[in-house]
Formats: structure tokens, C-alpha cells, sequence
């Protein structure tokens, strides 16, 4: 195999993998909306990946009480953990009153609170950058409470969950630059044959 071919089959695939890894592609696509569930309680998905920069949005309906930081220490605080790492975590009025308040999260997360009134829920809604592991992943969404107060006072439902990262295959484009290369590389190697003179 002359060298010129042995290139052309080398650039192929390279760009062929390049492209593999910057095409975003969708993760976890979960509209939901999750069953209601009390504070303490948790919802947790999983993924297999490349790994690298992604992005988690989704929403959380409050429901009926579920309180920010109140002075009875009836607060219900929300923890997002990636692989049981802790990414983000706070406390909103999403309709049980007292203050909203975020103790740590990613600097371009985008949060957006509020209320429908004492005894009529809320929503949260979250945009937020993930650094996802090679492997299996594990997202976990929980709530919990110093006073459990049970579903007849407070809960709250998980929906509209999207988690965005690199792709784990070549996308087609980076397919067809591939086979030309293979092609280009075989006509090269067909041109090389020459006939044994006898």
C-alpha cells in the first residue's frame, strides 16, 4: 500500500472520530411527569456515555406546601447529585412559603422559582451544565425534609427532564467522509497493481 493511500485512509478516519465526539445528542429524554412524591424522597436515572460537557433542563412542581427556608425548620431542601457528587442545592417557595435560597450550584445554572400561593404548589425550573463520566451515570433528584410532613401537606413531581451530551457514535456525515476514504484508499490500491511481465 503506497503512502499517499495509507494517508487518505488515515485523514478518513480521524475525521471520521472528530466528528463522533462534537455532535451533541440526547441523553435522557424524559417528559414525565414522575407520580408525586413526598419530602424525603428521590427519582434517579442512568446513562451510559463518552462522557465530557453536557446539560441537564427539567422542571419540578411543588405541590400543595413544599416550603424554602422558614423559621419553624419546616424547610424542604432539593439536592441534584451526578454519581452521588452533589451539584446542586436549595430551598424555594413552591407554595409553603419562606424564602428561596440556594446554598451551591454550577455558575451557568439558570433557576427560576415561584410560587402559586400558600397551599396551591410552584414551579422550579432548571438549566445546568453536567461534566457526565466515560461510562455509567447516575442522576438523582431528591428531596428532603427536617419535619417530614407526609403527601397530605407537601410533594412534589419531576417532569420535562432532558440531559444533552456528546454523542456516542459518529454522526453520518462523519460516516460518508469515512467510506470515501475507504473507497479513495481502494482505487488507490487498484491503480498500484500491475500485471507480472513474463
Amino acid at each position: 500500500m503506497n503512502r499517499s493511500v495509507l494517508t487518505a485512509l488515515a485523514a478518513s478516519l480521524a475525521a471520521a472520530l472528530a466528528g463522533s465526539t462534537a455532535r451533541a445528542a440526547t441523553l435522557i429524554d424524559f417528559p414525565g411527569p414522575t407520580a408525586e412524591m413526598a419530602s424525603p424522597g428521590f427519582v434517579e436515572f442512568s446513562v451510559t456515555t463518552i462522557g465530557g460537557l453536557s446539560q441537564a433542563t427539567f422542571t419540578i412542581d411543588g405541590v400543595r406546601t413544599l416550603d424554602g427556608i422558614v423559621a419553624n425548620n419546616l424547610e424542604d431542601d432539593f439536592l441534584l447529585t451526578e454519581n452521588g457528587a452533589g451539584i446542586l442545592n436549595g430551598t424555594w417557595d413552591l407554595g409553603g412559603g419562606g424564602q428561596d435560597f440556594v446554598f451551591f450550584a454550577p455558575v451557568a445554572a439558570t433557576i427560576d422559582a415561584h410560587s402559586n400561593g400558600f397551599g396551591k404548589g410552584g414551579v422550579l425550573q432548571v438549566t445546568l451544565p453536567l461534566i457526565l463520566n466515560p461510562g455509567v451515570n447516575t442522576i438523582r433528584f431528591a428531596f428532603s425534609s427536617a419535619v417530614p410532613q407526609g403527601l397530605t401537606d407537601e410533594g412534589w413531581i419531576l417532569r420535562d427532564f432532558i440531559l444533552t451530551g456528546p454523542a456516542a457514535t459518529p454522526e453520518p456525515a462523519a460516516w460518508a467522509l469515512m467510506l470515501t476514504g475507504f473507497l479513495g484508499a481502494g482505487a488507490g490500491l487498484r491503480r498500484t497493481r500491475r500485471p507480472e511481465v513474463a
